[in-house]
């Protein structure tokens, strides 16, 4: 993911541990890239998969909390 520097690292770095910090720009790439990967039939031939809805919700939390975070300000 070339337009958030440092994503693909902070995120196979994470451990779990702790809450991941996130800059704007690193959630503006993942709400771009989840639908790609969403709508990949590669990916996810079955889109009532967990895997599949996992991804869903994932997609949905992070437009949420973008949206509070950085749109209503």
């Amino acid at each position: 993911m070339a337009e958030a520097f440092g994503l693909d690292r902070k995120n196979a770095n994470h451990k779990g541990t702790r809450p991941i910090f996130l800059w704007s720009w690193d959630l503006d790439c993942l709400l771009d890239v989840i639908p790609m990967l969403l709508n990949d039939p590669k990916g996810y031939p079955n889109k009532n998969s967990p895997a599949f809805r996992a991804l869903e919700s994932l997609r949905e939390l992070l437009r949420r909390e973008y949206q509070a975070t950085y749109l209503n300000e």
